[in-house]
């Protein structure tokens, strides 16, 4: 939910797709973090800032001239993770399921699991193309050779 905190701005830009997990937690009081060790607490986001697009398993958006692809990962940073292809592009975005500045963060209270972290890795990994341009959660931008 660190990558939230602008959706009122955006979505008067272009409407927030999301998996439907994610909009329930934005929606409700929580916790985030491993239960005590890291840990806030979230509020529940204004309406303006909840996806206005929800999906269960997977998505397609055809938006300008590229099919753009989601799929709904197992539970690994969260139960809410997706990651995004831009084929024509050749990028993908995986949240922050991959990370380029440390050990990845497990969201204990969010619904993560490092078994559904790396099971979520394990399915994504040989879906990669070549030469593919990957956008960290967080960190500089792997590009695959």
């Amino acid at each position: 939910m660190d990558h939230t905190e602008a959706n009122e701005f955006f979505q008067k830009q272009a409407p927030i797709i999301a998996h439907d997990n994610l909009r329930k937690r934005l929606e409700e009081d929580g916790a985030v973090g491993n239960l005590g060790s890291i840990r806030f607490d979230a509020k529940p986001q204004p309406k303006a800032a909840l996806p206005i697009l929800t999906f269960d398993h997977d998505v397609t958006v055809h938006l300008n001239g590229e099919d753009i692809h989601g799929t709904h990962l197992q539970n690994g940073h969260t139960d809410g993770d997706s990651v995004i292809f831009f084929p024509k592009s050749n990028v993908v975005h995986m949240g922050d399921d991959f990370l380029r500045i440390g050990f990845p963060f497990i969201d204990l209270s969010g619904g993560g699991s490092v078994r559904g972290l790396i099971a979520a890795l394990e399915q994504i990994s040989p879906k990669l193309p070549p030469d593919v341009k990957v956008i960290p959660g967080h960190g500089v931008i792997f590009e695959r050779r």
